[in-house]
């Protein structure tokens, strides 16, 4: 009997979402760049009107469009944070939505695990879904990080985020792209060998 690779109703929202939140992050990201071009042009264009003014007051008519630039980073760099945030929760709910297709739910996968005596100490319930589900389905891999990469790294930097409201300002643009294929990737290795 031949399995189909198909598309299924949970292959089908992980590739969705994952298209969906790779749109939106290369559109807001696009907006963030085109604006802060238009006001640098802007300040570039002040300055050349008024060269034959002294620095200082240069600056001063300039002060706004620099400000504006300033809270313009600063919004892209809180945007992306929440972005990596978002992929997080994205692979967290779909590895719960995994673990039903063992007739398990968060809390019995959590107690299963704390049960077994693993370590709980800076282990994420990604991790510990992926023990249930490594448990009871033959899977070809070994760690989460064999397809996602920076697991450890978007988990520290979630946690800070979510905990401590605070931003890494390395986090990029590319970093989300990459963050959210190593995502996806994880999930549909996982959901076609746990059918």
């Amino acid at each position: 009997m031949v399995v189909s690779k198909g598309r299924n109703d949970i292959r089908a929202a992980i590739e969705d979402f994952s298209m969906t939140i790779e749109a939106l992050t290369i559109d807001i990201n696009s907006y963030y760049k085109s604006r802060v071009k238009e006001k640098k042009d802007d300040i570039q264009k002040i300055v050349i009107e008024n060269s034959h003014e002294d620095y200082e007051i240069l600056k001063n008519m300039t002060y706004h469009l620099t400000q504006e630039i300033e809270y313009l980073e600063d919004f892209h760099k809180e945007f992306l944070g929440m972005l990596l945030v978002k992929i997080y929760t994205y692979a967290e709910t779909y590895f719960e939505t995994l673990l039903s297709r063992l007739s398990y739910d968060r809390i019995m996968a959590l107690t299963e695990y704390k049960k077994d005596g693993q370590p709980t100490n800076n282990v994420s319930e990604i991790e510990k879904y992926f023990y249930v589900l490594q448990k009871h389905k033959k899977l070809s891999v070994s760690n989460i990080s064999d397809i996602w990469k920076d697991f450890k790294s978007v988990h520290s930097i979630r946690k800070s985020i979510i905990h401590h409201n605070t931003v890494n300002k390395c986090i990029c643009f590319d970093y989300i792209i990459s963050n959210i294929n190593q995502a996806y990737q994880l999930l549909i290795t996982i959901e076609l060998e746990t059918r």
